[in-house]
């Protein structure tokens, strides 16, 4: 876990212990496990575009080279 990381789960434990109704601390966790999904599908879609980018260069390179 990265110091951003570990500073942001502290900041969002810090507003959960800040939280009395438990309603709204189900809908912040929510929230919070929402954005992560989707900054994993993000990084999951640049890492496989990247790799699909690779393999048309390496397929371009190997049709170059007959």
């Amino acid at each position: 876990m990265s110091h951003k990381e570990m500073d942001y789960e502290e900041l969002i434990n810090a507003l959960l212990l800040l939280l009395d109704d438990s309603e709204e601390e189900d809908c912040l966790v929510s929230k919070v496990r929402q954005r992560r999904w989707e900054h994993k599908q993000l990084l999951l879609d640049r890492l496989l575009r990247g790799a699909h980018k690779n393999a048309m260069e390496v397929e371009i390179r190997t049709l170059s080279n007959t």
